[in-house]
């Protein structure tokens, strides 16, 4: 059994990002980042499923794939979006999901998470 997380250490240490905070929180209880990893390479894709869609996010870079962090981040007006906040609390905790993947599934994965992104991007410009 996975213990409760230490909300009060959580809030001690991300409360001031305010609603961004309960934002990530509720992504994370709900098991909305996921890590999939293909073996035997090892090699590791995490992606946050956010309100528009799976995001590609990569906390070493950083980098999110959602509208947010490219108008926002990209633009200086912020440090981060609620998807590389929640990836960071999942990770802290240890909650969050693993999907399994062989070598070989690596670029058709690539190029359907890619596919949906293209594809969310059209739909959003269409509203």
């Amino acid at each position: 059994m996975i213990p409760e997380p230490d909300y009060a250490n959580l809030y001690a240490q991300y409360g001031h990002y305010g609603k961004k905070l309960e934002k990530a929180l509720r992504l994370v209880m709900s098991r909305g980042v996921k890590l999939h990893r293909f073996s035997p390479s090892q090699r590791e894709i995490w992606t946050v499923v956010g309100r528009e869609g799976d995001q590609l996010v990569d906390e070493s870079q950083p980098y999110c794939s959602c509208r947010h962090f490219y108008y926002r981040v990209f633009g200086g007006k912020d440090d981060l979006c609620y998807h590389l906040l929640g990836l960071r609390i999942a990770k802290q905790i240890n909650k969050y999901d693993t999907v399994e993947f062989i070598d070989l599934e690596y670029l058709p994965f690539l190029e359907l998470l890619l596919k949906d992104m293209v594809n969310l991007g059209k739909e959003r410009n269409s509203r």
